[in-house]
């Protein structure tokens, strides 16, 4: 706009599928997607910019095992930089000053960020489905709930005793005569030791029992407490069913849930029952890998942040 100030925007896209060499072997680029986005001003002495480099990797993969990369990194980056100049007259009790008079400053800040994701495809970073401490074999079986993600223990309190028991027989609910009021730990929400289905380190433990209750039927109209929950019905009221003709659910799925599972869904919005589950969420094969989401799989300690800032 004038002499003093100017302002310009670019940005750029490109889509290539190529071959290319790497230090691991032939890889075929398919689909890889570029795009930039650069700003960038000046005022009088004054330059300032950002910018913004980004990239797909699309359908990426190796020719020897077929394996997929899936790489969306990302570099952004702000720089400001000013300069001055020394004024002839400048003056210094050491004898280099002639050579500082008239010397030209300049001076400037540089921020970078590069923000990799790899899931786990290139680099060991994640969370990305793979068990890259080797600790899900034993983890993932051995009857222990060390996600901390089950609820199928009995919110009691440390004494164990809760307000209600299960009948097998008649199928119902009835009041413990050995419960004497709410204790430390009771109805909070967390498992304690001393709890029904609770072990002494703390962990809930496969039992084989439904100590949440939540496989029973408390309305008697053949569907479980879980499975109207799911359906959004009321448990307690037979007159509020799921659809009709909605195959009943089988209450093992509600029995030691969450404990050892194979599978994932949406951390904000789990879903517990193994019978619920989409056939994609369960471990299997992803890009040529092994890709597993169960217990000890994806720990914080297991894999690496590895957004840098300089």
């Amino acid at each position: 706009p004038s002499n003093d100030f100017n302002l310009s925007f670019q940005t750029g896209y490109s889509w290539s599928k190529l071959q290319q060499v790497t230090g691991v072997g032939r890889y075929l680029a398919d689909g890889y997607e570029y795009t930039y986005y650069q700003l960038r001003a000046r005022y009088k002495n004054i330059f300032t910019q950002f910018y913004l480099n980004q990239g797909n990797s699309g359908e990426t993969r190796g020719y020897d095992l077929g394996n997929v990369i899936r790489d969306k990194s990302k570099n952004l980056a702000y720089q400001f930089q000013h300069n001055f100049r020394l004024p002839k007259e400048f003056s210094s009790p050491f004898p280099l000053y002639k050579w500082i008079a008239d010397t030209k400053i300049v001076w400037g800040i540089d921020i970078f960020q590069t923000i990799a994701n790899s899931n786990g495809t290139i680099l060991n970073d994640g969370p990305n489905g793979y068990d890259n401490d080797g600790d899900a074999w034993f983890l993932s079986a051995d009857n222990l709930d060390n996600d901390f993600d089950s609820n199928d223990f009995g919110d009691c309190g440390i004494d164990g005793e809760c307000q209600f028991l299960y009948n097998d027989f008649l199928n119902e609910l009835y009041e413990n005569p050995n419960w004497n009021g709410s204790d430390y730990g009771e109805g909070n929400g967390v498992p304690d030791i001393g709890e029904p289905g609770v072990n002494a380190q703390g962990y809930v433990y496969a039992d084989g029992i439904d100590n949440d209750f939540d496989s029973l039927d408390p309305d008697n109209d053949g569907y479980p407490t879980f499975q109207e929950i799911y359906a959004g019905t009321d448990p307690y009221n037979a007159s509020s069913s799921p659809v009709a003709g909605t195959p009943v659910a089988d209450t093992n799925w509600a029995i030691d849930e969450m404990i050892d599972e194979d599978w994932c869904t949406n951390p904000d919005n789990p879903q517990e029952y193994s019978g619920f589950v989409e056939i994609d969420d369960f471990s299997g094969t992803r890009d040529g890998k092994l890709w597993q989401c169960s217990e000890g799989v994806d720990e914080e300690d297991e894999y690496l942040n590895v957004t840098s800032m300089d």
